[in-house]
């Protein structure tokens, strides 16, 4: 047995069961600015957030520490972030990507179980304890290099091999240069021996101002659905009509509770974009995605909402895909799409 599997067992059993939290939270502000880099054009500005894994805004395991979109202003609005939050972010993430389905690896011990989480990492879990990432122990990090920096672009590198499994993905941040768009694309390859199989999604945090979830806010959506069994309409008021989410007025309460949405398409494949919009001030965020077959799911809080598309991966090896998502910044003098009638 080798040094690093014996330290490993000792953190899996003693230490880390407790302590090692499924993060999803930003590092807490100690007066040190968190490194990151400011995209500007002439509509938004966005702040693009940099991998460390000793000062970075964010140093969990769950979702990706290079390039979280950790706020996003412009017009006089703020779509991504909160206004009046100054430095701390404790509760949002901004645009923060994760890649679902882990990637199971030889397994050399018998209570233990050890997997690839692309952007992460390989981890373990113990094989009698109870089935939920926040039980996963991290047993050797992916690391990220931060490639090219510029007034409308950032890029991202990370490359990773453990045993059969190895990849190379690439994530870039970009700003049209006369437009309020921003896009974030991807580029993996399998450069393993095993397939890869996951789903990626970007945790959309959208704030609209900041504004407290309200009947003020509707979700619209071009394409049929209905909501699948993991569902919990009521909560929040949240309300389904021909094509898109709502709230009742119960929205506005401070006791209004976390909401979250599964949904299940009944048409329109090939339109995989949606948008939120504030009625009152017609501020609105339009996100278009690039892959046709998703599933998609809402997740609600009350200072915060999350409309999430989920791209399925199947990489063979040597094979190679790239996917992107584009986020246009509306205010009120900005034409909609014509599908965005208010539901």
């Amino acid at each position: 047995m080798t040094s690093r599997i014996c330290v490993f067992l000792l953190l899996l059993f003693f230490v880390l069961p407790g302590a090692m939290g499924w993060d999803d939270k930003p590092a807490a502000a100690t007066g040190q600015p968190w490194p990151e880099v400011t995209l500007a054009n002439a509509r938004i500005t966005a702040r693009v957030m940099l991998p460390d894994p000793a000062t970075g805004f964010y140093r969990g395991r769950r979702f990706e520490q290079a390039g979280l979109v950790s706020t996003v202003t412009g017009g006089g609005h703020t779509y991504i972030g909160d206004p009046g939050a100054g430095t701390d972010f404790g509760y949002s993430l901004g645009i923060c990507g994760e890649f679902l389905e882990t990637i199971p690896l030889p397994d050399d011990q018998d209570d233990r179980r050890t997997f690839l989480r692309i952007g992460q990492g390989v981890f373990a879990r113990k094989k009698e304890g109870p089935d939920h990432p926040k039980n996963d122990v991290p047993v050797r990090a992916a690391t990220w290099e931060t490639r090219h920096t510029s007034a409308h672009r950032t890029e991202f590198r990370q490359e990773f091999t453990e045993g059969n499994a190895g990849y190379v993905l690439e994530k870039t941040i970009s700003l049209a240069e006369d437009a309020p768009e921003l896009t974030v694309s991807y580029k993996l390859r399998n450069t393993g021996t095993i397939r890869l199989e996951t789903r990626h999604y970007s945790h959309n945090w959208l704030t609209l101002d900041g504004k407290t979830i309200s009947p003020d806010l509707a979700l619209v959506i071009p394409w049929d659905f209905v909501p699948s069994v993991e569902t919990f309409l009521g909560k929040n008021g949240l309300r389904m009509g021909a094509r898109g989410l709502t709230f009742g007025e119960e929205a506005a309460r401070p006791t209004a509770p976390t909401s979250f949405m599964r949904t299940r398409r009944t048409s329109g494949r090939e339109k995989n974009q949606f948008l939120l919009r504030d009625t009152t001030t017609r501020a609105a965020v339009w996100i278009s995605n690039d892959w046709p077959d998703f599933s998609f799911d809402v997740y609600i809080e009350k200072r915060g909402y999350c409309p999430e598309s989920f791209c399925p991966l199947s990489l063979a090896p040597g094979e190679e895909t790239a996917w992107s998502s584009t986020y246009r910044f509306l205010r009120a003098e900005d034409p909609l799409p014509e599908w965005a009638a208010t539901p």
